[in-house]
């Protein structure tokens, strides 16, 4: 989906000024949490499921919002652009009225692609069954990257993976430095 600018706004005590490049208004925990909570709400009335929030702040803050619809579909049965507005005006209403929120921002919507990152436990739950690929903080049996089908995800968040026959790894959330799941494109 297309980047949204919002339109300025006046306010009392004139207008804001970024020095070096940084936000005028820091993005705090509570604030993302905030945004993420809009997200969700305005993927559910879309019938929609919100798989992340990405947060950056570049000079003007960043807002990404990943959605898709429910169970994990596949290739060409992504959201549509129609939905991903209807996501964007939801939550772009809700910024433009907070004032916490800079006037000048961007906000992009859309789905998480076919192989998508894996930052979050519940992103593990949503793609179980599938194949991914795990880099490890530290190495095991001088091994960093593995690749398998996704048995699992125990509550206390260890991933256990099936790799090549039936070998059976579990690794530790913190320990993996990045996921993400892997498409077959020779199954099109």
């Amino acid at each position: 989906m297309g980047k949204k600018t919002r339109k300025p706004r006046r306010r009392q005590g004139g207008e804001e000024q970024a020095t070096h490049g940084a936000p005028v208004r820091p993005l705090t925990e509570q604030m993302k949490e905030t945004i993420e909570q809009w997200a969700e709400e305005a993927c559910e009335i879309e019938g929609l499921e919100l798989i992340d929030v990405e947060f950056a702040t570049p000079g003007r803050w960043l807002v990404r919002v990943y959605a898709q619809r429910p169970g994990n579909p596949g290739p060409g049965d992504g959201i549509t652009i129609d939905e991903c507005a209807q996501v964007s005006r939801y939550v772009e209403a809700l910024l433009d009225v907070d004032e916490q929120v800079p006037e000048s921002y961007l906000l992009e919507v859309s789905s998480p692609g076919i192989e998508r990152t894996l930052r979050k436990p519940k992103h593990y739950k949503q793609v179980i069954g599938e194949r991914v690929r795990l880099v490890t903080r530290q190495a095991i049996d001088n091994q960093y990257s593995f690749e398998g089908e996704l048995v699992g995800i125990s509550d206390d968040d260890v991933i256990t993976l099936k790799i090549d026959g039936d070998e059976v790894i579990e690794f530790e959330f913190d320990g993996i430095k990045k996921a993400t799941t892997v498409f077959d494109f020779n199954s099109l």
